[in-house]
């Protein structure tokens, strides 16, 4: 009977060590999530824009390009929020172009239309940049919120000057 007993009790250890390691949380990157939204915005936009000045009129390709801005400007910056479990203003950020698109493409003057528009760019770009300097924020409320280990370096005043100081966040 104890020969029984031993293997049970080892496997019961290991599938419990196992699950711990499963459910304990791996701390975002505040770095990573800040790269991801810069690249998911820079690479999509700029290969858009390089298939719409190589399609020599091509509609297929001119398309294609259009779907790459669209979607480097209106997801890549919220790829960063996405990686820390949230959206940042992926939502606002589509429904503004939404309506100042509509505003502008359905206005009878041209003047109203084109400022329609530039105002819709405008409210876009003001969230493509909100949305890239806040993914670093959003990994850190992450990690503050999962009880992640967090360590950071910052000056700390010694002596009359400023010397190099690390901290720890332990959360259990």
């Amino acid at each position: 009977m104890r020969a029984m007993i031993a293997p049970v009790v080892l496997l019961t250890a290991l599938a419990t060590t196992h699950a711990h390691a499963q459910t304990t949380p791996q701390p975002k990157s505040p770095s990573k999530a800040t790269w991801l939204s810069v690249l998911s915005t820079v690479v999509p936009t700029a290969g858009g824009i390089g298939l719409i000045a190589v399609s020599d009129g091509t509609e297929p390709l001119q398309i294609l390009g259009g779907v790459l801005i669209g979607l480097g400007v209106e997801i890549g910056p919220s790829v960063g929020h996405f990686y820390a479990g949230r959206t940042g203003l992926l939502l606002p950020r589509i429904l503004a172009s939404g309506a100042f698109a509509y505003a502008a493409l359905d206005s009878d003057n041209w003047d109203t239309g084109e400022g329609l528009a530039i105002v819709g760019i405008a409210v876009a770009g003001a969230t493509v940049l909100i949305d890239i300097a806040l993914a670093s924020d959003a990994a850190t409320a992450w990690n503050k919120k999962h009880g992640a280990i967090t360590a950071w370096l910052a000056p700390v005043p010694r002596d009359g000057h400023l010397a190099l100081g690390a901290g720890v966040r332990l959360r259990f």
